[in-house]
């Protein structure tokens, strides 16, 4: 956290937000938040932020769009000798029109956290080929 004049700056793993208190304007009234993510456009890319990430702290978020398309789109997460661990959607839809962020807690589908380690998960989005990617986990 820092201040410089009236404002007020916070960061976190996801990234920066700032307030302005001043006169006229009740401290934390209104946030201006800037996200540490990077758009994906159209591209076929997916990736997970943060990463590592710390289950007891926070949650990761698996990024990725759907190029324009409405779909369905299924995300299941694998363990390093890629047996399943979670399934966070299945055939969930999802709207073309923006890029879309799944949030994964760090537990598997019998709600246990996970063991510190590499991850990777697909996503899967109609009959295209999954697009796949990692996170990284530790505590």
């Amino acid at each position: 956290m820092g201040v410089v004049g009236d404002t007020v700056w916070v960061g976190g793993p996801e990234g920066i937000a700032y307030t302005i208190d001043g006169a006229g304007v009740s401290f934390g009234e209104l946030w201006h938040v800037f996200r540490s993510y990077q758009p994906v456009g159209r591209t076929q890319t997916t990736y997970a932020y943060p990463s590592p990430f710390a289950p007891d702290e926070e949650v990761a978020r698996i990024h990725f769009s759907t190029n324009g398309e409405n779909v369905a789109v299924t995300i299941r997460i694998f363990d390093f000798a890629m047996l399943p661990v979670r399934t966070l959607v299945q055939h969930a839809p999802r709207s073309g029109s923006t890029e879309h962020d799944e949030i994964w807690n760090g537990k598997d589908d019998e709600g246990r956290r996970v063991a510190n380690g590499v991850y990777f998960y697909s996503v899967e989005m109609g009959d295209k080929a999954p697009l796949w990617g990692k996170v990284m986990v530790i505590q």
